[in-house]
């Protein structure tokens, strides 16, 4: 049996136990329906084992007792729903930075919805140059390889559509509402739990490629994070109490980000304008934007079609399509 015979077979033994603690089905019944020898079963178990989850077997009863939190190849396409993002995964232990990665491959012509993902950034990257924490074992650490038919002004709505997607993301799957920090966080309770960092190559008329970064803080503590982070940041567990199966909340990622990106990509970003401002976690409060060397006061009257920042300030309307946003 070949290494990919393998991987398959265990997947079918996987979804047969439910991939669940306390899934279960009986020895011989299992044996049945996937057509392995008892030496093949014991060597499935094993190969379960090394992905992080325990069979037991007893009186003639096998029973997932464990399920490991791994964010790898197999883990992932054990979730996966979505049908283009995802379809090619490139994963490893640790990293430098997955946009980093993520921009050479699709310099060498990786296909959209190629996924980098890491358990450990090393050199994990913010916008503004800043880094990013990333430790390893928990949290999400992803870059996605997109090339959208677009012109290149109309990229940066892609930041909002995936803190979009990472929003609906948490409440449907935490039933916990996150919000959108414009342009590209999404906090909890005024915590940033998410951060995003969109990066182009492109034309003077078109986009070549959009990398799409990722990072979700999942299950860490409060004593996970830096000093300089413990009153910034937060994360899924911190603010459930409930350890999260990594794989399977970014699966759910990608399900809801193709859903809306599909549409983004003959329609832009104006028809997801209403539901982003819904979720906005700065509208109508009073601001100091920084964009450049230019700073600017006023209050967060909204986005406009194409995603830009609009605040009244004393001189009237003030459009941003980029900067940095603290509330006064």
């Amino acid at each position: 049996m070949t290494k990919k015979d393998q991987i398959e077979l265990a997947n079918r033994f996987l979804t047969i136990l439910g991939d669940r603690i306390g899934g279960g089905i009986a020895l011989l019944e299992a044996e049945k329906k996937l057509s392995a020898t008892p030496t093949q079963l014991r060597h499935l178990i094993e190969l379960l084992g090394g992905w992080g989850y325990k069979v037991k077997e007893s009186d003639g009863q096998l029973n997932l007792v464990e399920v490991g939190d791994f964010v790898n190849d197999f883990a992932i396409r054990h979730y996966l729903a979505a049908k283009v993002l995802g379809q090619k995964i490139h994963s490893y232990q640790s990293l430098g930075s997955t946009n980093t990665t993520a921009w050479q491959l699709a310099e060498q012509g990786a296909p959209e919805g190629t996924l980098v993902v890491a358990d450990r950034q090393t050199a994990g990257r913010g916008r503004l140059g800043r880094s990013w924490h990333s430790p390893p074992r928990v949290g999400l650490w992803f870059s996605l390889v997109l090339r959208p038919e677009i012109a290149p002004a109309e990229a940066p709505g892609l930041s909002l559509l995936t803190a979009l997607a990472l929003a609906q993301t948490i409440q449907s799957r935490c039933r916990m509402e996150a919000k959108i920090k414009w342009p590209n966080d999404c906090q909890i309770a005024g915590k940033k739990v998410a951060g995003i960092l969109t990066e182009l190559s492109s034309e003077m008329d078109r986009v070549n490629f959009v990398i799409v970064g990722v990072g979700l803080n999942v299950n860490q503590t409060k004593s996970d994070f830096p000093a300089g982070l413990k009153t910034k940041a937060t994360s899924l567990f911190v603010e459930t109490k409930t350890k999260w199966q990594r794989a399977e909340v970014l699966a759910l990622f990608l399900k809801e980000f193709e859903h809306f990106y599909l549409q983004f990509k003959k329609s832009g970003i104006a028809p997801f304008i209403k539901e982003i401002e819904r979720r906005m976690a700065l509208l109508g409060q009073k601001v100091k934007l920084a964009a450049g060397k230019e700073v600017i006061t006023g209050k967060v009257a909204g986005l406009a079609p194409d995603g830009a920042l609009l605040l009244e300030t004393k001189t009237g309307s003030y459009r941003a399509i980029s900067g940095e946003v603290a509330v006064l």
